[in-house]
């Protein structure tokens, strides 16, 4: 009953109040952070693909010029001892006295 003594029809009314300026702030603030974090990582991981590769390359022809200066060694080296030594060992020249 009202204060009158009438009876009135009453119906519940929900009101939603929200902070949604400043609960937006922090949720651009939140996104933002993410996106930073995830293009740091993204970035440091080229970085770090970009360093191995270039090292790797590196590794390759130093590799390679060493293969190429061992080969033209050893070939020397085997005509040396095939003209110069017999097969024990023993020199087939005699040296000059």
């Amino acid at each position: 009953m009202d204060t009158d003594g009438s009876e009135s029809d009453q119906r519940g009314v929900l009101v939603h109040v929200s902070a949604s300026e400043a609960g937006d702030a922090d949720q651009q603030l939140s996104m933002t952070k993410t996106v930073v974090i995830a293009m740091s990582c993204v970035v440091a991981y080229l970085g770090v693909m970009a360093a191995l590769t270039v090292y790797c390359l590196i590794h390759m022809v130093r590799a390679r010029r060493l293969r190429k200066h061992d080969q033209l060694h050893h070939t020397d080296e085997r005509e040396y001892h095939h003209r110069h030594l017999s097969p024990l060992g023993v020199t087939t020249t005699q040296p000059k006295n």
